[in-house]
This record gives C-alpha cells, structure tokens and sequence, in this order.
C-alpha cells in the first residue's frame, strides 16, 4: 500500500493532496482519463481507509508486492511523517520504488519506505 505511484507519469504522493486533488484524481482513474502505475510497475489505484490516502492494485489483478504485509498503523505512520516533514520545510515523498523500474528522481529531504 504505497503512498507514492505515478499518476500518468507525474510522481504523486497521495499525502501531499489536497482534498479537491485527491477526489479529482479519483474521479479521472475511474473515467480511465488517467491512468495509475505503483512502484512494482503493475497498475493501481487511489483509495482511502481509515482516513488515510494511498494507492492500490486493481482488483483482481493477482500481483503481491512487499508493501501489501503493512498494517493499517503502519501506513497511517508513514502518512504523518510525510506530512510532518512537509510542514517543517522538506521536500518529501515516499522512495520506495521498485528495482526493475526507472525512479523517478529523488528530492533532497526525507524518505518514508
């Protein structure tokens, strides 16, 4: 459950949203006008649980990647690190990306895997 994916090949933390951009963006996934990519390569989703913003697979699509274990604690951790870390000045965003895909690049600042 990762909180970075690329939103047609923009980088897009879902932590870093605001409401309106979080629902526009879930709104275009389901018209199929953009289209969502997660770090392991395979496509994914927008979704909200427990208050909390990330991205994932399509249903059914019968891949398992090493965030699919995190709990739901700790996805809300990784959530308010990221914020946090942006209201004290850093460029921030999750770094967890697969290896067999290009990254996109990395800012100065924090990371949240």
């Amino acid at each position: 459950m990762p909180l970075l994916a690329l939103a047609d090949g923009q980088r897009t933390v879902s932590s870093l949203l605001s409401d309106e951009e979080w629902g526009d963006l879930q709104k275009a996934v389901r018209a199929k006008s953009v289209t969502v990519t997660l770090p392991c390569g395979q496509p994914g989703h927008p979704k909200t649980r427990h208050g909390t913003r990330f991205f994932a697979h399509n249903p059914g699509a019968g891949h398992e990647c090493e965030s699919a274990a995190e709990t739901a604690q700790h996805l809300r951790a990784k959530d308010i690190i990221v914020k946090a870390a942006v209201a004290a000045g850093w460029h921030c965003g999750s770094v967890s990306w697969g290896r067999r895909h290009a990254r996109p690049p990395r800012s100065p600042g924090c990371g949240v895997a």
